[in-house]
C-alpha cells in the first residue's frame, strides 16, 4: 500500500471498503503489523485476528518480509469472515514499517466479547479500549473501530468507531429494514416485503401477493388468485373459477357451469339445462323439456305432451 497523505489510515480503510471492486459491504478487513506467521497454513496474524491467504498473497508476504530489514510489515488484509478470522480476498502492503503506538491500525469484525464496567469489548484475540470515543457495543455486533497499539499484541486504544454498515436498520444488510438483504423490509430477501423473496408481498416467492409462489395473488400457485393452481381462480385449478376443476365456473368439473360436470348448466349432467341429466331442460332426464322423462315435454313420461304418459297430449292415458 502506498502512503495516504493528509487522511488518517481509518479514513482511507472506510473509503476502500466501500469501493465495490475491492471489498463487499460484509467483508471483514484489519490492517495493521503482521505479529506473526504460520509458514506451513499459508496464514499471518494481524491484531489478533487470523488471515487465510492464497499462495500469491502468501507470497508477496515473504518476499516483503525478506526485504524489511528486520522492520515490521504493516499489511491491510480483507476478505469473508470465518469461524477463525479472515479468508482474505485481497492484500496490500504498506511502504512504511511499522511504529508501535504511533502507526494508525483498523479493523472490522464481531464482537466477541464485552466488559461495560471498564469500556472494553474483544474482536476475536484483540482487546479494544472504547472510553475515548465513550462508544459501546453488544456481542455479535459487526464494528469497525481504529486507534493505535502502544504494546506489541496488546490492548488498541480506539479514537474512531463506527457501528453501522451499509445504511440498514435493524441487524439486516444493504438498505433493508428489519433481518432482511438487499433493501427489502422485514425477513425477506431481494427487495421483498414480509419474509417472501425476489420482491414477494408476504411470504410466497417469485413476486407473489401473500404466501403463494410465482406471481399469485393469495396461497395459490403458477399465477393463481386465491388458493387454488395454474391460474384458476378460487381454490379450483387448471383454470376454473370457484371450486371446480378444467376451467368450469363454480364447483362443477370439465368446463360446466354451476355444479354440474361434463358442460352442464346448473346441477345437472351431460350438457343438460337445469337439474337434469343427458342433455334435458329442467329437472327431467333424456333430453325431457320440464320434469318429464324420456324425452317428454312437461311433467309427463315417455313423449307425452302435459301431464299424461305413453305419449298423449294433456292429462290422459292411452
Amino acid at each position: 500500500m502506498r502512503k495516504w497523505a493528509g487522511i488518517s489510515i481509518l479514513a482511507a480503510v472506510f473509503l476502500l471498503s466501500a469501493r465495490t471492486e475491492v471489498a463487499a459491504a460484509e467483508d471483514l478487513y484489519v490492517t495493521g503489523p503482521i505479529e506473526k506467521i504460520d509458514v506451513a497454513n499459508s496464514k499471518i496474524f494481524v491484531l489478533g485476528q487470523e488471515v487465510a491467504l492464497s499462495r500469491a498473497h502468501f507470497s508477496r508476504v515473504l518476499v516483503a518480509r525478506a526485504h524489511a530489514a528486520g522492520s515490521q510489515l504493516q499489511v491491510v488484509a480483507y476478505g469473508r469472515g470465518t469461524q477463525r478470522g479472515i479468508a482474505a480476498a485481497g492484500l496490500l502492503i504498506q511502504d512504511e514499517p511499522y511504529v508501535a503506538g504511533a502507526s494508525e491500525v483498523a479493523l472490522r469484525g464481531y464482537v466477541s466479547r464485552v466488559v461495560p464496567s471498564i469500556g472494553r469489548i474483544w474482536i476475536g484475540g484483540l482487546a479494544v479500549d472504547l472510553n475515548a470515543v465513550i462508544q459501546g457495543a453488544s456481542v455479535g455486533n459487526l464494528i469497525e473501530v481504529a486507534g493505535t497499539q502502544p504494546g506489541a499484541r496488546g490492548i488498541l486504544l480506539a479514537s474512531a468507531f463506527r457501528g453501522q454498515t451499509a445504511g440498514s436498520i435493524g441487524s439486516g444488510t444493504a438498505g433493508s429494514i428489519g433481518s432482511g438483504t438487499a433493501g427489502s423490509i422485514g425477513s425477506g430477501t431481494a427487495g421483498s416485503i414480509g419474509s417472501g423473496t425476489a420482491g414477494s408481498i408476504g411470504s410466497g416467492t417469485a413476486g407473489s401477493i401473500g404466501s403463494g409462489t410465482a406471481g399469485s395473488i393469495g396461497s395459490g400457485t403458477a399465477g393463481s388468485i386465491g388458493s387454488g393452481t395454474a391460474g384458476s381462480i378460487g381454490s379450483g385449478t387448471a383454470g376454473s373459477i370457484g371450486s371446480g376443476t378444467a376451467g368450469s365456473i363454480g364447483s362443477g368439473t370439465a368446463g360446466s357451469i354451476g355444479s354440474g360436470t361434463a358442460g352442464s348448466i346448473g346441477s345437472g349432467t351431460a350438457g343438460s339445462i337445469g337439474s337434469g341429466t343427458a342433455g334435458s331442460i329442467g329437472s327431467g332426464t333424456a333430453g325431457s323439456i320440464g320434469s318429464g322423462t324420456a324425452g317428454s315435454i312437461g311433467s309427463g313420461t315417455a313423449g307425452s305432451i302435459g301431464s299424461g304418459t305413453a305419449g298423449s297430449i294433456g292429462s290422459g292415458s292411452l
